[in-house]
C-alpha cells in the first residue's frame, strides 16, 4: 500500500455548480484518503453549496458569474501552490489504494500530465476513442486516456501560468502544452468506487457531462474525423439491430415449427 505522505505536496483541485447536496460528502471522502489540500472553485452556485463550504476546512475561490468549468479549472490551477496538483470532479470517486498509486506513480514517473485509462468499452453511438485523434494532431500514443481526471505536476503549472489558453476544452488544452514543451504525458489505471446508487448515479451523471464537453471541442478541432466517428457509431448500431432483429425471427421461426410438429 502507498504511504498516505504523498499527499502533503498535492493540491485537489475541484470546480464545482450547485453540489449542495452531496459536496460535504465528498470532501469528507477526500480528507478520508489523506488530502490535506483541497482546493474548490465555486462557479456561482445558486443553491447551498458555497454556503456549505464555508463550514469545510478547505480553500475556496467563488466566482462573482458563472463561467463555466473550463475558466473555473484554470483559475484553481493558476492558484495551486503545492507541487502537484490532482484535478477531479466533484463526484469522483476511487479506490483508495488505487488512487494512492495513480499519484505515486505520477510523481516517481515525474508526469507533467497523467490521465486516468479506462478499462471500459467505448460504447454508445456517441462515444469516441479519443487516442486516434490525439495520435492524429500531437503524434502522441496514449491508450484510452479518461478526460475526467488528471495528475499535474509543477512543470506543468508552471508552464500554464505563462501560456496563453484558449477557451477551448481545458484537458486537451493542457495536453497542447505538455506536447508544446517536450513535457512527460502518459495514462495509468485508476479504479472508481461507487458507495452508494447516488454516488453511483450521481458519477455517471458527471462523467457524461465531461464527455459532452469532451465531444463539443473535438466536433470544433476533428469536425470530419468527428462526422465519420458518428456515422460508423450509427451504421455499426444500426447493423447490430438488424442482425439481432434477425436472429430472434430465426428463433422464432424454429420454436414455431418445433412446436406444430410436436
Amino acid at each position: 500500500m502507498t504511504n498516505k505522505n504523498i499527499l502533503s505536496d498535492v493540491t485537489v483541485v475541484m470546480p464545482c455548480y450547485n453540489e449542495g447536496v452531496s459536496i460535504a460528502d465528498t470532501i469528507k471522502y477526500l480528507k478520508s484518503v489523506g488530502f490535506k489540500k483541497i482546493l474548490i472553485i465555486d462557479d456561482n452556485s445558486v443553491d447551498d453549496t458555497y454556503f456549505i463550504l464555508t463550514k469545510e476546512k478547505v480553500s475556496v475561490l467563488r466566482n462573482r458569474r458563472k463561467i463555466g468549468f473550463n475558466l473555473s479549472l484554470l483559475k484553481g490551477l493558476y492558484d495551486v501552490k503545492t507541487k502537484h496538483a490532482f484535478v477531479v470532479g466533484p463526484i469522483g470517486r476511487f479506490e483508495t489504494d488505487s488512487l494512492l498509486d495513480f499519484i505515486c506513480f505520477g510523481i516517481k514517473g515525474n508526469y507533467s500530465l497523467l490521465f486516468s485509462k479506462s478499462k471500459r468499452k467505448q460504447s454508445g453511438i456517441f462515444s469516441i476513442n479519443i487516442a486516434p485523434l490525439l495520435r492524429e494532431r500531437y503524434g502522441i500514443n496514449i491508450p484510452k486516456p479518461l478526460l475526467d481526471v488528471a495528475f499535474i505536476n509543477e512543470s506543468l503549472l508552471n508552464k500554464i501560468k505563462t501560456e496563453t489558453i484558449s477557451d477551448d476544452f481545458i484537458f486537451l488544452e493542457l495536453v497542447r502544452i505538455v506536447m508544446k514543451n517536450d513535457l512527460k504525458l502518459g495514462t495509468y489505471d485508476l479504479e472508481m468506487e461507487h458507495p452508494s446508487h447516488y454516488t453511483h448515479f450521481r458519477s455517471l451523471m458527471n462523467l457524461f457531462l465531461m464527455q459532452l464537453r469532451t465531444r463539443e471541442y473535438l466536433r470544433r478541432s476533428f469536425p470530419k474525423k468527428y462526422k465519420e466517428s458518428i456515422r460508423n457509431k450509427v451504421i455499426t448500431n444500426v447493423l447490430i439491430a438488424v442482425l439481432g432483429y434477425l436472429i430472434i425471427r430465426l428463433i422464432e421461426f424454429v420454436i414455431s415449427n418445433f412446436i406444430q410438429k410436436a
